[in-house]
């Protein structure tokens, strides 16, 4: 259900397969420079971005004249986890995979609840305490359907997004603290989700990602077509490799 990648007005990370080195794909990839970066079709709006949210713009893009209920939701920083003080969360992602599971995830809610629009934004890098981290616009016809809608929209791109997020403690003394974990440890009332569980969603590839969407410019496209910047799908599977053994590399510091 993926469109036609917009990246500051070029392919979503083009260059990448050329690099042989896995820490410099990973720098390449979460270059700041290189956000933010979006999918857009007529009805849905995916982003990824280094900077805070654009809140008006998410609402702005989902109101219709055929929508009796527009729905927001935020994900903020607390300042607390487990009875431990949080500083500060850090988000990393694989983009070209996570944009596209976002994409998928928002049309695929879209037409089951009927929703009139979807718009879902996700913060990358260091998010403070009480600033946003996602946000999920959605409208509708009718009110129930826009709960639903967003709500799903929230417990899907937690369970299946490629987005991991890292915890920063400050009751380490002198020395910062950071955990890294998968982006749904909780469900939605706060309750841990058993571990195995959350290794096996964060790691599922999107059931979705491989569908059509109609795209901003009018053309039907499917993720392999948008992923024609690495020539075949066997280079962005190496990529994909490089890069997940950088980010192991990482989790164990």
């Amino acid at each position: 259900m993926a469109a036609d990648p917009v990246s500051n007005g070029t392919d979503i990370l083009p260059a990448q397969a050329q690099d042989t080195s896995a820490n410099s794909s990973t720098s390449t990839l979460l270059n700041p420079t290189n956000f933010p970066q979006t999918l857009i079709t007529s009805h849905t709006h995916t982003e990824l971005c280094y900077t805070p949210l654009d809140i008006p713009a998410a609402l702005a893009f989902t109101r219709s004249p055929l929508a009796g209920a527009n729905v927001l939701f935020l994900g903020t920083t607390r300042n607390n986890f487990d009875d431990r003080p949080v500083t500060r969360l850090s988000y990393s992602a694989y983009p070209a995979l996570a944009l596209k599971s976002l994409s998928a995830i928002g049309e695929d809610v879209r037409k089951k609840h009927g929703l009139e629009k979807v718009y879902i934004a996700h913060r990358l890098g260091e998010v403070g305490i009480q600033e946003e981290s996602i946000a999920v616009s959605v409208s509708s016809g009718h009110r129930q359907a826009g709960w639903r809608g967003a709500e799903e929209i929230l417990e899907r791109v937690k369970q299946r997004a490629e987005i991991w997020k890292r915890e920063w403690f400050g009751d380490t003394g002198g020395v910062e603290e950071g955990v890294w974990r998968a982006n749904k440890d909780r469900d939605g009332t706060g309750k841990p989700v058993e571990r195995n569980l959350v290794q096996q969603e964060a790691q599922a590839p999107s059931e979705q990602a491989d569908g059509t969407t109609q795209a901003t410019g009018g053309e039907a496209t499917t993720s392999k077509q948008a992923t024609s910047a690495y020539g075949s799908s066997k280079a962005l599977d190496n990529e994909i490799s490089k890069y997940m053994s950088s980010l192991a590399e990482q989790l164990k510091m």
